[in-house]
């Protein structure tokens, strides 16, 4: 077993309109807060946001502070933003007019909306264009998806994974040793793992709709141990040991030739915010250490 509960999600709403896109920003600053690829909010850019966030009520305040909680959900979520920007320009998308027309006539039916600053209402604007802009991005072609899943699974923001599950890192050692020798993964998963089902599974990782699991769910319910591992693997190769808190997995990513078409049928229900989630996984990210640190097996900010 390598689930855990269902984690809970910051998200920060101001006047309803979800943070999760930011047009991209390069700032000259010395210090930044955030950075991904060649886009970073500094310091000071940041705390303003914060400020402003915090005086029309949007944040809440103890001890008139921001909590730590609080901070790297915001910063969390201007880091997606910045990665929608990245992530729109790879697929030849961009915000339109319309985007921003639909954003601005929801936020004049808010009363609240004229407390914003002028600074803090063209930033929720542009957070939510973005979004807006991401759903038009359409799942890769075949051969795309191909050459993505070879380089880097993770990166298509959907898992399709065997695993193997152990009490001990001997017994993950012996499995992946047979492996190697040729052992078929399914029939060891029947003989060795401690999964309920593996026998009839085979180690699989999916739902009753599908071979394979969206990286978001992953990242939201299973042990990030285990997560790290699988973020890690490589198409057709056994990998391990992984610990968790449930004991030693040996992971295996499937060839794309076995998933090609439940790969295809699940990022194609939401292809823009699917590939958000692998892109996110797979950037070189870094924060200010002060606010925390970027942490891939749960795709969010936490603390140090």
């Amino acid at each position: 077993r390598v689930e855990t509960m269902p984690r809970r999600h910051i998200f920060l709403v101001p006047f309803g309109f979800a943070l999760i896109a930011l047009s991209g920003c390069s700032v000259s600053a010395s210090t930044s807060a955030v950075r991904i690829g060649s886009d970073e909010i500094s310091v000071d850019e940041f705390e303003r946001i914060v400020q402003q966030l915090a005086e029309v009520g949007q944040l809440e305040l103890s001890d008139g502070r921001v909590s730590g909680d609080t901070t790297r959900s915001v910063l969390g979520a201007l880091l997606r933003g910045m990665a929608t920007t990245q992530l729109l320009a790879k697929y030849d998308q961009s915000v339109t007019d319309t985007d921003r027309n639909s954003v601005l006539t929801q936020l004049a039916q808010d009363s609240q909306s004229s407390q914003l600053a002028p600074e803090l209402k063209e930033l929720i604007v542009d957070l939510n264009s973005g979004d807006l802009a991401l759903q038009r991005v359409s799942s890769p072609s075949l051969d795309d998806l191909e050459k993505m899943y070879a380089d880097t699974p993770a990166k298509l923001g959907v898992m399709c994974m065997r695993h193997i599950l152990v009490t001990d890192e001997s017994t993950a050692n012996k499995v992946l040793a047979m492996l190697s020798s040729g052992g078929d993964f399914a029939s060891l998963a029947s003989t060795y793992s401690t999964e309920p089902g593996a026998s009839d599974s085979g180690g699989v990782l999916g739902s009753s709709e599908n071979e394979c699991l969206a990286l978001s769910e992953i990242q939201s319910q299973f042990d990030a141990g285990f997560t790290a591992g699988a973020l890690q693997a490589k198409e057709g190769s056994a990998y391990g040991p992984v610990k968790s808190s449930f004991g030693w997995h040996v992971i295996l990513i499937r060839p794309f030739d076995e998933i090609a078409g439940s790969l295809g049928a699940l990022l194609g229900t939401d292809p823009g915010h699917t590939l958000l989630t692998g892109y996110l996984a797979t950037s070189s990210i870094s924060v200010k250490s002060s606010y925390g640190r970027w942490n891939p097996p749960t795709g969010e900010i936490i603390a140090n």
